[in-house]
């Protein structure tokens, strides 16, 4: 998750749009290069010195999760990437908003460090805006130790206005509750959102006592983080996440990601029975299961509560991403196994699902 994943926060901002060409602070790039020979497409959101997004190899399609800045080495973008077969993937490359030139780096064991030059070019056609804010808010201003909640959001915005543009735009808007923005365009809702989360933290914290908020600070303390993203896109399909922090006191935060697939050619959006037969949705249990043991080099003989997971089982989630080579199932924390195990994405290839595809319009 890239909460737990994060070296650092941005600092406080006001909120920024990423099609205003005359403000670098914040936007979206989709950059399509390559890694030594293999072709890959990377989906970059910029917000301040903080870098985020996926990028997935055109072989497979499978997106892999990254995060970064262009603070750590001079006149370079670099980013840590989580959560593909190679583990611990480092991309350091100078970016000019339009061509990026570097290196991918796997820094596994010995045996399979590997580095590889990348280039890309980036699309230079508008079509999403990258919009974010963030604010904080002190229970007791007063205090010099006064407990803090914080908050941070951001979301990915389509810059156009056409029945397509307004599809996207009414999906990123429920996730932020509908009822209340109606139409509104993104950057009024993030500060609507804003406002209504630090308002309600300071009022649910009114009675706390000062010798409470002394004695347990981390207890009144808040953190919200809210992120759409792009994880795939494609002329037909569209796959969004929404990536969600929130620690209102406890032990740790909960974390999550919910995924939304857009069909823009139809445009609607697609539940798992418009992509999978009855049939295939009893096929996709052994299919996970296969392919999480293909992901966690898990040998036949050892159970899936060998490698953490609670159950021996996998039952397929509407929790779902879509590519052009197959479909990525997600599980937050607790759902099929710990919260030390972390998020646990599944990915099934189009391949193992021949014959239980139905086909789209």
């Amino acid at each position: 998750m890239p909460r737990l994943l994060a070296a650092v926060l941005l600092a406080f901002l006001p909120i920024f749009a990423a099609a205003q060409n005359t403000n670098p602070v914040s936007w979206y790039r989709q950059l399509t290069g390559s890694i030594g020979k293999n072709p890959v497409t990377m989906l970059l959101h910029k917000a301040g010195h903080l870098y985020k997004g996926y990028y997935y190899d055109e072989s497979q399609q499978r997106p892999i999760y990254f995060r970064g800045d262009d603070t750590t080495y001079k006149d370079s973008v670099s980013l840590m990437a989580f959560g593909g077969i190679v583990q611990d993937e480092s991309f350091v490359f100078a970016f000019d908003g339009e061509h990026a030139a570097g290196t991918w780096k796997s820094s596994g064991n010995k045996n399979s460090k590997k580095t590889f030059e990348f280039t890309a070019t980036a699309d230079t056609a508008a079509t999403f805006q990258y919009v974010f804010t963030e604010g904080s808010a002190k229970l007791r201003p007063s205090h010099r130790n006064s407990p803090t909640g914080t908050y941070q959001s951001a979301a990915v915005w389509p810059v156009g206005k056409t029945p397509k543009d307004n599809l996207i735009k009414s999906v990123i808007r429920q996730i932020f509750d509908s009822t209340h923005h109606g139409s509104a365009d993104i950057g009024a809702i993030l500060l609507k959102d804003k406002k209504e989360t630090l308002d309600g933290y300071r009022k649910d914290n009114l009675d706390a006592s000062d010798s409470d908020l002394a004695l347990m600070p981390a207890s009144f303390s808040m953190d919200i983080e809210n992120d759409v993203l792009i994880c795939y896109t494609s002329p037909n399909i569209l796959s969004l996440v929404h990536q969600y922090y929130a620690f209102t006191g406890g032990a740790h935060g909960n974390y999550g990601s919910a995924y939304m697939v857009l069909d823009l050619k139809a445009r609607k959006r697609l539940q798992l029975h418009d992509i999978i037969s009855e049939e295939g949705k009893k096929a996709l249990g052994k299919l996970l299961e296969k392919n999480f043991r293909l992901q966690q080099h898990l040998r036949p003989n050892h159970s899936l509560q060998d490698a953490g997971l609670f159950s021996n089982t996998i039952e397929p989630t509407d929790n779902f991403y879509l590519t052009g080579k197959g479909i990525g199932f997600s599980y937050d924390p607790y759902e099929i196994g710990p919260y030390s195990s972390g998020q646990i994405d599944i990915f099934v290839p189009f391949t193992d699902l021949k014959g239980y595809l139905i086909k789209r319009q």
